[in-house]
């Protein structure tokens, strides 16, 4: 008996395609979209802040100038050790 199913050709396997349904294809492009719109809603206040950092009061452009300034301040200097041990 084994020889027999053993010698019997196996029918051609037919490719089985997953069918994705209407509803998936809706619910994936949803989760595209709002991922799109979360994003936008998160990088443009961001990017605002980025900008509105390296312009002085009159919004002029200054670089890093007030990061160089901040980083030298004696009050970085004082109040940095005890917000690292407050943290702590």
């Amino acid at each position: 008996m084994a020889t027999i199913a053993a010698s019997l050709p196996l029918p051609p396997r037919r490719r089985l395609k997953p069918l994705a349904h209407w509803q998936d294809r809706l619910a994936s492009g949803l989760l595209f979209a709002a991922s799109i719109v979360l994003t936008a809603f998160l990088l443009a206040p961001l990017a605002t802040i980025l900008v509105k950092s390296t312009q002085d009061k009159s919004g002029a452009f200054v670089g890093l100038q007030l990061f160089s300034e901040y980083v030298q301040s004696p009050a970085l200097r004082v109040g940095l050790p005890a917000d690292c041990l407050r943290v702590l």
